[in-house]
């Protein structure tokens, strides 16, 4: 089971502000120089796992790579990262942080991972419904709308799900999308 992980107003707006400008720091980095991110479709949603591990999970939409007229949506996931200055190492944040917290370790809120999981003649994210755990990692199910063979290249119709697994000690990509046997 999921929840949103909510703090007081002040710390949310602050929180919100740091999350908005890292998903912009990965959309800047994915797009060419003739593609947008079309922000009024970017979805972004702080999950608090059952075990109250936390993470952020932002959908992005990357409109005309190419100069073409496609669109792409990538799955990014966040984690807050700090440093213990006395040991040097890195360890993971609880967030939101507050404003005395980000100016003791600014270190802040940083990509883990991403993965492209819809397009144009492909599939339409709708929603993140559940987040959960199984025995290789975090697991990410999310809501789609996939194209039928009615179905016009703007507007897929056939409803569809699809399970997205988060793990940190895998090389390489950390993200996969989990295949139903």
């Amino acid at each position: 089971m999921c929840l949103l992980a909510t703090s007081s107003h002040a710390e949310q707006a602050s929180f919100d502000s740091e999350l908005d400008m890292a998903v912009t720091r990965f959309a800047n980095l994915i797009i060419d120089a003739y593609a947008y991110e079309f922000r009024d479709a970017r979805t972004v949603q702080v999950l608090k796992n059952y075990d109250g591990d936390v993470l952020a999970a932002a959908v992005v939409s990357i409109v005309g790579s190419g100069a073409g007229h496609a669109w792409d949506e990538y799955l990014a996931i966040f984690r807050g990262w700090d440093k213990n200055l006395d040991e040097e190492d890195l360890y993971l944040l609880d967030f939101p942080r507050n404003h005395e917290k980000r100016m003791a370790n600014p270190y802040g809120i940083h990509l883990r991972d991403f993965i492209r999981i819809g397009g144009k003649g492909w599939r339409s994210a709708q929603a993140i419904i559940d987040c959960g755990r199984n025995s290789d990692g975090r697991v990410i199910t999310m809501s789609f709308m996939e194209y039928g063979p009615e179905d016009s290249m703007s507007l897929p119709q056939q409803p569809a799900t699809a399970r997205f697994q988060l793990n940190p000690l895998f090389s390489g990509t950390r993200i996969i999308e989990i295949k139903d046997l």
